[in-house]
């Protein structure tokens, strides 16, 4: 949720759908996108549990990040087209690795003395 912290390494795949708009409606293209991808992973990082972005759940959680990036996008009238969000790594942030693998332990041993 809200207090995940993890290290995300993605990939925006995307396209020039209007070029007036691309060129005229936005100032530094590139650089939006970056900024537009960014905010839509924190917002869907935010409202995701921790586990499923780390382990199997990354394509769910790049798809929404998609959606969420091609709306924006939308809203400013860019130009562009998101076709696809890859996320290639996702780990723990070594600040908190050792909190998180306590939480990991103290999980596995309570599911144990169950």
């Amino acid at each position: 949720s809200d207090a995940n912290i993890v290290d995300l390494n993605l990939v925006v795949l995307w396209n020039i759908d209007n070029a007036r708009d691309y060129l005229f409606n936005i100032m530094d293209q590139e650089q939006t996108i970056k900024k537009v991808a960014e905010s839509a992973i924190r917002e869907v990082v935010g409202q995701t549990r921790l586990q499923p972005i780390i382990t199997g759940n990354r394509a769910e959680v790049a798809e929404r990040a998609k959606t969420i990036m091609q709306d924006t996008l939308h809203s400013y009238k860019a130009g562009i087209s998101i076709i696809g969000v890859v996320i290639q790594e996702a780990t723990v942030h070594p600040d908190v690795i050792e909190a998180f693998e306590d939480v990991v332990a103290a999980l596995q041993d309570a599911e144990r003395f169950q």
